[in-house]
This record gives structure tokens, C-alpha cells and sequence, in this order.
């Protein structure tokens, strides 16, 4: 066998299950069990909850008038006091407004969430996060082991062609730009290529298969089997 026929087949396909199989894990680890900010507009969006916060000007508005007589029959002293206690009452320490403030924190995985929320789903926006992020949790497991590597392979082609679709075509616009523009995007550049590159990876893995040291070696031997001698007759015919 010579030695661009074993990187086609061993060597090549060993690399990106290593390289899968750890974008893969990491975040789905990260979308299961750590949890990251959202605005308070995004977690309405989240919840299904269109009704908009009404705004402060609007709450503030209403009693201006009276505060303006009141001050306009007040002393210059009492006028002087009355704007010390305000500024008391309001400026709060930082503990405070920290402990005041609702909770903005929820699962990483909400954020596949809500970017299929913006892409028009709805009830399903949610279990299909959760799938998604669970998913990528045991396929980078399944990669890593070289256990049912075309079907992972799929799955992850599948995920990456959607997340493709959802963030460098509807959100970032990449293909609505000339592509000598591209690169000044700085980082929806990058996440493109990301995801475009390992789209490659994945369709790659999908042909060749696991590679050495794989689960499926042992497990359907058949196939390595019939796969050592086509290249032994391709390799005789050559």
C-alpha cells in the first residue's frame, strides 16, 4: 500500500475524528451544563412572551407635573433637600443592584434555541436545542471511539449545514456581501469557515469511514475485511 493510499484511508480519516470528535464534545458540554447571560428582550423571545417592557419615560411622565408645582411653592432649602434624599434613594451599591435584578442566566443551549426562534420556530425551538446540544455530546463521544462513525458523521453534517445556514446566511448576511468583504467581518468570518470546514471534515469521514483504532474495526470485520482487498486489487491493477 503506498503511502498517499494509507493517509487516504488510515491516517486521514483518524484526524478528523480527533478533530470532530473534540469541537463536538466541548460544546456539547458546554450547551448541557454551563449556563451564559441573556438580555431580558431575549429571554421574552425565549419564553413565547411578545408584550413589551414599558418605558421608564412613559412611568416617569405621568407624576412630573406634580412635582413641578410641588417645587414651585417649595423654599430654595427644601427644594435643596428634597434633591439630596432622591439622590439617596437612588443610587444604590453595586450587591444591591445585583440582588434587585431578575435572573438573566439560563442554559447554553437556549442559544440554539433562540436562533431557531428567530428563524421561525416556534414550540419546537426548545427540544430541538436540547436534542441538538445533546447530540453533540454523544456524537463527539461516538467519533472519538470510532463507534457508528458514518451515522454520527451524517448527523453532524446535518447540524453543521443548519447551523451554516441559521448563522452565516440568515444572521450574519455573509452571502448577501461580496466575498472580498468577507474577511472584515473579523468574527462571522471566522465562524463560517469554521463551519464550512468542518462540514468537509464531516463529509470526508462519511466516505472513508473511522480510520484505525475505531469500535467499527471490531465490531463489523466484514467490512474491513472487503475494504483491504479492493485496495489490494486496486493497488494490483495499478
Amino acid at each position: 500500500m503506498s503511502l498517499a493510499t494509507c493517509a487516504g484511508t488510515s491516517f486521514m480519516p483518524f484526524l478528523s475524528r480527533l478533530v470532530l470528535a473534540a469541537a463536538f464534545f466541548f460544546s456539547g458540554w458546554h450547551l448541557c451544563f454551563q449556563q451564559i447571560d441573556f438580555t431580558p428582550e431575549q429571554i421574552r423571545m425565549l419564553e413565547g412572551d411578545a408584550v413589551a417592557a414599558t418605558p421608564v419615560a412613559l412611568l416617569t411622565e405621568d407624576p412630573a407635573p406634580a412635582s413641578e408645582a410641588a417645587n414651585a411653592s417649595a423654599s430654595p432649602a427644601s427644594i435643596h433637600e428634597a434633591a439630596k434624599a432622591a439622590v439617596s434613594q437612588t443610587v444604590t451599591s453595586p450587591t444591591e443592584s445585583a440582588t434587585a435584578s431578575p435572573a438573566t442566566r439560563r442554559a447554553a443551549a437556549m442559544s440554539i434555541a433562540l436562533r431557531l426562534r428567530k428563524a421561525g420556530f416556534e414550540g419546537w425551538s426548545r427540544p430541538t436545542a436540547w436534542a441538538a446540544a445533546v447530540a453533540q455530546l454523544l456524537g463527539g463521544v461516538a467519533v472519538l471511539i470510532g463507534l457508528l462513525t458514518r451515522f454520527w458523521s451524517l448527523l453532524m453534517l446535518i447540524m453543521l449545514g443548519t447551523s451554516f445556514w441559521l448563522t452565516s446566511i440568515k444572521a450574519a448576511g455573509m452571502f448577501d456581501m461580496s466575498p472580498f468583504q468577507w474577511a472584515a467581518q473579523g468574527a462571522a468570518f471566522e465562524q463560517m469557515m469554521f463551519f464550512a470546514m468542518s462540514c468537509v471534515l464531516a463529509f470526508g469521514l462519511l466516505l472513508t469511514g473511522p480510520g484505525p483504532l475505531a469500535v467499527d474495526r471490531v465490531l463489523w470485520p466484514r467490512d474491513r475485511a472487503s475494504k483491504g482487498a479492493a485496495t489490494a486489487e486496486l493497488a494490483a491493477t495499478n
